[in-house]
């Protein structure tokens, strides 16, 4: 086979290997952000608790 061919083939799996971490990257970053949310809202003794994205849309 040519070098053309693998070269082509090795760059397509790097484009893949790269799509994966980034979507890895995007998954843990957001249920990072959902832990310290709810960490943040639920440690603290507050009377009313926040409320939730659904009821400040409906307001």
């Amino acid at each position: 086979m040519s070098w053309a061919y693998w070269g082509i083939v090795i760059g397509l799996a790097a484009l893949v290997m790269m799509l994966i971490v980034c979507i890895r990257m995007l998954a843990s970053n957001g249920s990072d952000d959902q832990q310290g949310s709810k960490q943040g809202a639920g440690g603290s003794d507050d009377i009313r608790p926040e409320p939730s994205i659904i009821t400040k849309r409906a307001a």
